[in-house]
């Protein structure tokens, strides 16, 4: 049996083998009041517990021991909705081990483990209005995001540790302990023009580093040093598809002394994004480009990575990518709401036309509805002046 840490008191983590089964499955069993009643429904034997293990295929499970008893569980996964990220897939503590810094430690280890496998983020997530083992996340390093249908968090340290721009500033400090972000049981985004932006931020001997992502691109926005602060911003979010749009990088030079900053663009899917520039700042400089969201079949899932508009970043020969995740929509979206669910053959109803104006500018539409065999329309075509971001009945 593998273990990984030993602490004061007694208590191991160790990794995951059958001969520990028979712990687990009494942990599972006095562990009902934080699951509804029960973890998984039933009792838990030994059986169960290595036929459940032999259905995952996860990176490591982590089970913290003492006195020859299981008090805490966690297992690292892939995660299922995005390529290249790392998902806590189960944590448990033993209801009577709850405050005894168990939790933190397994957290900690499936942090570390993401980092050493080099995968970019570790997700994790539980049910609607679970929000009691949020601080402990967030002191991790789990940013929480804005969302009604779940609890949902998501942990970006390992690009940072692994960002050549960023990554300095760990050779002194420690990314746990020298973290100055303020925990507080609240969503950590903050939203401008349909972007959800999470912040980290960290202290040591006098020196200090702030570091942005985006939240659907998943990717630097913001990086802010001593010497220099460095930020990727974009008309908005959500844009109708087959146009083209701004972005920006902004560059401020706290210093005065001579800053090298080379930005290269990079496409992403359906986002095009083509050009570079290179300047030796001194004070101030702002980067400005054109990228082009081009069509997509079908609207977004909210649990994945959106497209991104990307650029390779260097900053005095040291690197970042950064990016913003884009929402693209269809440029118009034409919708029938009838007022009543079922008609009566002869009757006459009355049905609502909704049109709704994605595109960044005052639109004229034209439309005909063509007749069928079944329902006839007095109103067959139409047209009408549609402001942006409006909706027509």
């Amino acid at each position: 049996m593998k273990t990984y840490k030993t602490f004061p008191d007694g208590m191991q983590i160790v990794e995951y083998e059958d001969s520990l089964a028979p712990a687990i499955a009494d942990m599972w069993n006095r562990s009902g009041e934080g699951w509804g009643g029960s973890f998984g429904g039933g009792v838990w034997t030994t059986e169960r517990v290595v036929a459940d293990s032999a259905l995952n295929a996860d990176f490591n499970v982590y089970i913290a021991m003492k006195n020859g008893e299981a008090i805490g569980y966690g297992a690292l996964s892939r995660y299922y909705k995005d390529e290249n990220t790392a998902y806590v897939r189960l944590l448990n503590v033993r209801p009577d081990y709850h405050g005894k810094k168990v939790g933190k430690e397994l957290v900690l280890m499936c942090v570390n483990e993401t980092i050493a496998l080099g995968m970019p983020r570790v997700d994790i997530h539980t049910w609607p209005g679970n929000t009691k083992s949020v601080p402990l996340y967030k002191k991790c390093g789990f940013l929480w995001e804005d969302r009604t249908d779940t609890t949902h968090l998501c942990n970006f340290v390992p690009t940072v540790l692994s960002t050549g721009l960023t990554a300095d500033f760990f050779e002194a400090a420690d990314w746990y302990a020298d973290s100055t972000r303020k925990i507080e049981l609240k969503p950590d985004g903050v939203k401008i023009d349909a972007f959800e932006f999470f912040e980290y931020a960290w202290e040591k001997d006098g020196r200090s580093l702030r570091v942005g992502f985006e939240k659907t691109g998943r990717r630097i926005q913001m990086v802010e040093t001593d010497d220099y602060k460095i930020e990727m911003t974009a008309d908005n979010h959500d844009l109708a598809f087959g146009l083209s749009y701004r972005c920006r990088f902004n560059v401020v030079n706290k210093t005065g002394k001579e800053l090298d900053v080379d930005i290269t663009a990079k496409s992403d899917g359906v986002i095009s994004f083509d050009g570079a520039w290179s300047e030796t700042v001194t004070d101030d400089a702002i980067f400005e480009g054109t990228f082009h969201v081009g069509e997509i079949a079908e609207d977004l899932d909210p649990w994945r990575m959106h497209p991104c508009v990307l650029a390779d970043v260097t900053v005095n020969g040291k690197h970042a990518e950064f990016g913003l995740g884009i929402e693209p929509k269809f440029p118009v979206i034409v919708s029938l709401t009838e007022k009543r669910k079922v008609a009566k053959p002869g009757a006459t109803d009355t049905v609502y036309i909704n049109i709704e104006n994605n595109l960044p500018r005052d639109a004229q539409l034209k439309f005909k509805i063509d007749e069928n065999p079944l329902s006839r329309l007095h109103m067959s075509s139409s047209a009408c002046r549609l402001r942006t971001g409006r909706t027509f009945p």
